[in-house]
Parts: C-alpha cells; structure tokens; sequence
C-alpha cells in the first residue's frame, strides 16, 4: 500500500506584529521547532522567519489522526511555552507570543499574493 504524503506551507505572526524573533531566538527556535517536528513524525521541509515577527514553516507528514489546524495550533502553543521559559523577556512584551490566527495551504500551488495579504491583515500592522 502506497503511503499518502501531505504537504503544507503555514504562516503565522507575533501577537501585535511585536519584533520578537530577534537574532538571539533563532537557534533555540529553530531546534525548538525541529524536535517538536521530529517528536510528532513531521517532516520539516523549511522555516523561513519574515522581518522578526512572522513565521513560514513547510511541513510534510503522513495522513494522521490530527488536522493541520490542531498540528500548528500544538506547535504554537509548545514554541511560545519553552521560549518563555528559556527567555524570560518574553513574558514581559506580550502575555500570549502568538496571533490566534494562522495561513494553512497545501503545497503544490503557493500564492504569494495571498500569503502576503494574510500577513498584512494581521492585528496591528502598521505599513
């Protein structure tokens, strides 16, 4: 029986557009990130962190019991969980490090256009 493989790009942003994901942050989120990937059988394709407040991760895994939504919501929560414990800082710039929303699509087919407008209509964006 021949395996099913999803593939998803999935955008998410800083509460408040708050530059956060300073230089200082990428290795412990980047490596936060993979084993979070590597412990949940998904397959990190790339990360890609967008003017210090946004987010594109590519992931690939197999047809599982979660949906992509419960994937990035799990994700988030662990990310924004072990980097406040690892920066306390953190705590004190936002209570919640994360917007509630996230950008899912399926990779075969990436708008740019939409993409970007996601980013622009976040909460606080000030262009």
């Amino acid at each position: 029986m021949k395996e099913n493989i999803l593939q998803y790009c999935i955008i998410f942003c800083t509460k408040y557009k708050k530059t956060l994901l300073t230089e200082e942050l990428h290795a412990d989120f980047l490596n936060l990130t993979y084993r979070y990937c590597y412990e949940n059988s998904i397959a990190l394709l790339s990360l890609d962190i967008r003017d210090k407040h946004t987010v594109i991760l590519e992931i690939s895994t197999e047809i599982a019991m979660e949906s992509p939504h419960v994937i990035i919501t799990n994700l988030k929560a662990y990310l924004a969980g072990e980097l406040k414990k690892n920066y306390p800082q953190l705590k004190s710039k936002t209570p919640s490090l994360w917007t509630r929303q996230h950008f899912i699509q399926t990779i075969g087919v990436r708008n740019d256009e939409i993409m970007e407008a996601f980013v622009f209509n976040q909460k606080g964006l000030k262009d």
